[in-house]
């Protein structure tokens, strides 16, 4: 009777759940509407899958016994895999980028390892970009460090309360600017934007000083001579 029961269950199953199993128990990778498609991405998936470190073995089953399975990590929709001991890597890995290059080698790095379609959408932006100071490349990447950020419960605004700094409280900085020791980075599309926007009423930029990183408004950006004299400078390291 129960091998009849997860017979039927198969046959009438109309979402699929494609597993993979490491030392901390199963996590999903994806969900397909129909077997077929769950069976087609297990064929092309399993190799690469099981050859990433850790990973023991691939499954399918019906997402309703998925679901009534105890200890397996249940994700969000559009989430197909959430270690979370390698998103703090993944960050530094981000912000030790110098070009669209890196960002490709670190997104297959961690495909299979923090896996979310808002995240590689932030990531193929930034891929797609032909400038590292482009709006798309800086944008890309600061949206998907939030993204990563938001996974781990430990919001870079949140931590830092940003405020919005006028730019003659900047002792030198024109001066600093002329000399080329400025650099700066965007804010993204994201979480930070928005909040940058709640408190200035503009959009704003990141501009680093001296080693200490500043937020200021687009305006004042364009007052001390916007990309014309402020070189793009790597994503923020934190301490």
């Amino acid at each position: 009777m129960k091998k009849l029961k997860l017979f039927e269950e198969f046959v009438y199953e109309t979402s699929f759940v494609v597993w993979y199993e490491d030392k901390q128990g199963k996590h999903l990778l994806a969900t397909f509407n129909n077997k077929n498609k769950a069976d087609k991405y297990k064929s092309e998936e399993e190799g690469e899958i099981l050859n990433t470190g850790g990973v023991e073995k691939i499954g399918l089953m019906p997402k309703s016994a998925w679901d009534k399975l105890p200890g397996t990590l249940h994700l969000k929709e559009g989430i197909w895999a959430m270690n979370k001991s390698k998103i703090k890597p993944f960050i530094k890995d981000l912000e030790n980028a110098e070009n669209a290059k890196d960002v490709k080698k670190i997104q297959s790095k961690y495909w299979n390892l923090v896996g979310d379609d808002e995240l590689m959408d932030y990531l193929d932006r930034a891929i797609k970009a032909k400038d590292i100071s482009s709006d798309d490349f800086q944008d890309g990447i600061a949206d998907a460090i939030g993204r990563l950020e938001d996974f781990i419960g430990e919001s870079n605004i949140n931590e830092k309360k940003i405020e919005v700094t006028k730019i003659s409280d900047i002792l030198n900085l024109q001066k600093l600017v002329d000399q080329g020791k400025v650099t700066y980075r965007g804010l993204g599309m994201g979480k930070l934007y928005d909040d940058f926007y709640d408190l200035a009423g503009e959009g704003g930029t990141r501009i680093k000083v001296n080693g200490k990183e500043y937020y200021i408004t687009d305006t004042d950006f364009q007052e001390l001579g916007g990309i014309k004299k402020i070189r793009f400078g790597a994503p923020f390291r934190r301490g």
